[in-house]
């Protein structure tokens, strides 16, 4: 089983796009569609181009640009609640490993990868997972559930709705593997 959270569903779709699905048992992809970019309204993507666009020349070519990006996203988009200091400070530093010549280039691949052939082959093979994120659901569910209907959707939370919500997602997640065995 391949789980992958956030960019990490890109390396399960490439996994797929490599190697197939004969390998696999299952496959759960957490909070990333396999297409963010589109000029399509319904389709669930990561933001508007221009929003994606600012995004990538106003705050990813520097560390101090990274850095405010990361608070802004962890603060916004990752959780719902309040972070405390301490969890603010180590989402940060956690992602500030990574220089921002190579997040701004690993940003820029993301945002222009197109898995929508892999996601389709999980959804015809496997059984598979999405877990999205709240503040999407409306358009994510129903763009999951019209170009992958055998894929299984939970909502909860932010985009780390594990952290947010262990117990819940957890459970989820549990409940998913059970039913695969």
């Amino acid at each position: 089983m391949l789980v992958g959270w956030s960019f990490g569903c890109l390396e399960t779709w490439g996994y797929v796009k490599q190697e197939g699905t004969q390998a696999l048992k299952a496959m759960v992809c957490i909070d990333l569609s396999p297409k963010p970019l589109s000029v399509n309204p319904d389709d669930w993507v990561e933001g508007p181009l221009d929003e994606i666009a600012d995004a990538y020349n106003s705050f990813l070519l520097s560390r101090k640009g990274q850095r405010d990006f990361v608070a802004y996203y962890a603060d916004e988009i990752m959780v719902q609640r309040e972070l405390s200091q301490e969890e603010m400070f180590w989402i940060v530093e956690q992602s500030l490993k990574t220089p921002p010549y190579i997040a701004s280039a690993l940003f820029a691949s993301g945002m222009f990868t197109n898995n929508m052939a892999e996601a389709t082959l999980v959804d015809e093979t496997l059984p598979a997972l999405s877990i999205i994120a709240e503040h999407w659901a409306d358009t994510a569910v129903s763009f999951m559930q019209k170009h992958f209907p055998k894929t299984r959707t939970a909502v909860l939370g932010g985009h780390m709705m594990f952290w947010e919500h262990p117990e819940k997602f957890n459970q989820i997640l549990a409940d998913f593997i059970a039913s695969v065995q």
